[in-house]
């Protein structure tokens, strides 16, 4: 073989060789960066303001004036069976005048800055027992004596047992009550009232 057909020969086989595809325009571009989706922003209510107005300040007022009330009139009650029952031993408390309500008041300091606690002395316990069982045993016996067999314009009437069990379990009821419902309801208002206008 001459070095022509070797030519040729070379130039046949280098033809048949396939040809490398061109990338097309768009492969040769790069791609997009990819921009993250914003998220999406909800607006928050404000709450609106729940402090009380003027309004209902004034009808909280009223309210726990009125606790303030009762408490009062329970603990009067409650003073004067136990004053009038002193005056039926035979203690004579028209001298004191006024000074007289200073029984019943020093009753309820007592019972209210001795209430016994959890580390309180036997003396504390047995010196506020003693005053509780004096102003209940008190309020009972002066309730017997005063209302036994009265009647009360309450609703249409009530009048209370002239004696016997009906008349122990109104006047222990009642005793107990005055002991401590006044001072509990008094506090409790007190502090509600001072709450509101803080």
């Amino acid at each position: 073989m001459n070095n022509a057909e070797r030519t040729a020969l070379l130039e046949q086989l280098l033809n048949d060789q396939p040809q490398p595809e061109q990338p097309s325009f768009a492969e040769t571009q790069p791609a997009p960066p990819v921009v993250p989706a914003s998220p999406t922003v909800k607006r928050v209510k404000t709450p609106k303001s729940t402090s009380p107005g003027f309004y209902d300040k004034s009808m909280d007022s009223i309210a726990y004036s009125a606790g303030l009330a009762v408490a009062f009139g329970l603990w009067l009650t409650g003073a004067y069976f136990t004053l009038q029952f002193l005056a039926g031993i035979g203690i004579n408390l028209a001298g004191l005048s006024w000074g007289q309500w200073l029984i019943p008041i020093a009753i309820t300091a007592c019972e209210l800055r001795l209430w016994p606690g959890t580390a309180s002395t036997w003396q504390r316990w047995l010196l506020w027992f003693c005053v509780l069982m004096f102003d209940i045993g008190t309020s009972f016996a002066g309730m017997a004596q005063v209302a036994a067999g009265k009647t009360f314009d309450f609703f249409n009437g009530i009048t209370i047992p002239s004696g016997g069990a009906g008349l122990w379990i109104i006047a222990s009821v009642m005793a107990v009550a005055f002991a401590f419902i006044p001072e509990k309801l008094a506090r409790w208002a007190g502090a509600e009232l001072h709450a509101v206008w803080r």
